[in-house]
């Protein structure tokens, strides 16, 4: 028997190697940029690792030009805000 394949990714931070499953998807979806929780939309994605400081360092502006490249999109401030927005709710959710 066959075991399951399990995608690996890596944090567009940290650059640390893990199941996809571990990570949280940034996605961009018709133009919109916000958090994949269930990591099924379509379209372009990028990579952050929940623990340590990856998800918090996403909003200093080195991280949003690598985001940028990831997604192939330019990132206006607001956008920028409301994804800072949402990540503060994953973190508080824990």
């Amino acid at each position: 028997m066959k075991d399951k394949h399990h995608p690996i990714r890596s944090c567009i931070v940290c650059g640390k190697k893990d199941y996809k499953s571990n990570l949280l998807r940034i996605a961009c979806f018709k133009q919109k940029i916000g958090l994949d929780s269930e990591q099924q939309l379509p379209g372009r994605g990028a990579y952050v690792c929940l623990e340590g400081d990856c998800i918090k360092k996403m909003t200093i502006i080195k991280y949003v030009r690598k985001l940028e490249r990831a997604l192939r999109q330019h990132l206006t401030f607001d956008v920028i805000e409301d994804l800072k927005k949402q990540i503060e709710g994953v973190l508080r959710r824990g």
